[in-house]
């Protein structure tokens, strides 16, 4: 059983957001964020192009007791800077099928 559990929250920001302003919001964010440890540094890294948009995963630590609620938190705090500052989220685009007539 260790101590600390990492977080990881992986979004998804439109091809048009500017990502060195999307990581550092998210990493100031995470620094920012009660119970993510100073150590291991939060993190925020490039993770895939997608049709919606270009996915991010910030990585955190937190003390395995406070492991969820920290989660939480973060995750909501994200979501608070990135509207503060202007930067969206990425809407998924989905497939649907409509019958054919006739």
């Amino acid at each position: 059983h260790f101590a600390i559990r990492r977080i990881a929250l992986v979004f998804l920001v439109p091809h048009d957001a500017d990502p060195d302003r999307v990581r550092a919001v998210a990493v100031r964010t995470a620094d920012d964020t009660l119970g993510v440890l100073d150590e291991p540094r939060p993190m925020v890294v490039f993770v895939d192009f997608a049709i919606e948009g270009v996915s991010f995963q910030v990585s955190a630590w937190a003390a395995q007791a406070e492991w969820f609620e920290t989660r939480n938190r973060l995750a909501r705090d994200l979501l608070v800077a990135f509207r503060a500052e202007g930067i969206r989220f990425a809407t998924p685009v989905r497939a649907t099928e409509q019958p054919v007539a006739g």
